[in-house]
């Protein structure tokens, strides 16, 4: 799996609660394949203003 990204689309009405939840759910499924002598997660939101709205992209 190394190199490899996984996306998951996430609801907006997700709390931060639940996205610990996913990560940690995405940690033990890549423990349990591999022993990974580092594990790291990177949460990017997108978002863009338009005409006075937020847009999540």
């Amino acid at each position: 799996m190394k190199g490899q990204i996984k996306v998951e689309f996430l609801s907006k009405k997700l709390t931060l609660g639940n996205v610990e939840e996913i990560i940690n759910e995405l940690f033990t499924e890549i423990q349990s394949a591999y022993e990974p002598e580092q594990l790291t997660a990177k949460i990017i939101i997108r978002v863009k203003k338009e005409k006075d709205k937020v847009m999540y992209l």
